[in-house]
């Protein structure tokens, strides 16, 4: 290895450990949903998965409630009121048509909280749009990623507080 090239790895270890150290100076807001199409079960099985506080504070602006996830304090009707919170900011549409969905639980692990969801269908899906506006009401810069996989592809795209809605095509 020659002297230019080690200098830059010692650099990059130098940043990257002051970064360790001192935590990061700006952070990041983002949401990742992964969305599968089952064609067996007629369902699209959804998770999503995005930081615990965020949601937290999320569902108290909407409903003046708080749900002290994960603490022996943690408001019984917390299920309830994440999917009062998902159906007013996650949406799929069908053929125009609003694909009704519920929660099937979440889950903590350690700052992040995962959730479950799962909508059935009647018709083959050949489209399907997407809308995930999950925090923007937070932070303008929340970026939400959708990962739709059909047929062993996956389709990704980045929602943003100005552009909420994406549309997918299924392998049909």
């Amino acid at each position: 290895m020659g002297i230019k090239k080690h200098t830059q790895l010692v650099h990059i270890s130098i940043v990257l450990s002051l970064l360790v150290l001192f935590g990061f100076s700006h952070k990041f807001y983002v949401s990742i949903s992964q969305i599968e199409l089952n064609r067996e079960a007629k369902s699209l099985e959804i998770s999503i998965r995005l930081f615990a506080h965020d949601l937290e504070e999320a569902v108290f602006r909407n409903s003046k409630e708080k749900l002290l996830l994960g603490s022996n304090k943690e408001n019984p009707k917390a299920k309830e009121l994440i999917l009062a919170y998902l159906k007013s900011n996650f949406e799929i549409i069908q053929s125009e048509k609003a694909i009704a969905y519920k929660l099937l639980g979440f889950e903590l692990e350690n700052d992040i909280i995962w959730l479950y969801v799962e909508a059935s269908y009647k018709q083959i899906i050949k489209d399907i749009e997407i809308s995930n506006s999950l925090i923007t009401d937070l932070f303008e810069d929340q970026k939400n990623i959708i990962n739709f996989k059909d047929k062993g592809k996956t389709q990704s795209q980045i929602c943003t507080k100005t552009k909420p809605k994406y549309s997918f095509r299924t392998g049909s």
